[in-house]
C-alpha cells in the first residue's frame, strides 16, 4: 500500500507542474520549449548552454529547437550571447523575467 501512495503523491506534484506550466510558461502547449527553458536556467549556475549543447542533449530535430530558441529570445525569456573565447559559440541565460517566473513556481510547486 505504501508504494501506491508513494506514486500517487509523485504523480500529484507532476500535475502540479503541469497545470502551473500550461498557466505560466511561454508556449505552454509546446514541451519542447518548456524543456530549452528548464536546461538553459538549470545549466545557468554552471558553464551555461551553448545552442549546440541544446540540440545535442534535447534530442529534438535542430529545425525545431531553433524555431523556438529564436522565439524564445526575442520574446525576452532566454538571452544568447557571443562566448568572448570562441566567437563561433553562443551561450544562453535565463533573463531576469525568466528567473522571477521560476521563482514564483518554487512558491507554487
Amino acid at each position: 500500500m505504501g508504494a501506491w501512495v508513494q506514486s500517487a503523491n509523485i504523480a500529484q506534484k507532476l500535475l502540479t507542474i503541469r497545470r502551473w506550466e500550461r498557466l505560466h510558461m511561454p508556449f505552454p502547449s509546446s514541451p519542447v520549449s518548456c524543456e530549452i527553458i528548464y536546461l538553459v536556467s538549470a545549466r545557468a549556475a554552471e558553464e551555461p548552454a551553448s545552442v549546440k549543447e541544446l540540440y545535442l542533449e534535447l534530442g529534438y530535430s535542430e529545425a525545431r529547437v531553433s524555431d523556438l530558441l529564436r522565439q524564445l529570445v526575442e520574446a525576452g525569456w532566454i538571452i544568447s550571447t557571443q562566448c568572448p573565447r570562441d566567437k563561433r559559440i553562443r551561450r544562453l541565460y535565463p533573463s531576469d523575467r525568466l528567473v522571477k517566473l521560476l521563482a514564483t513556481a518554487a512558491s507554487k510547486i
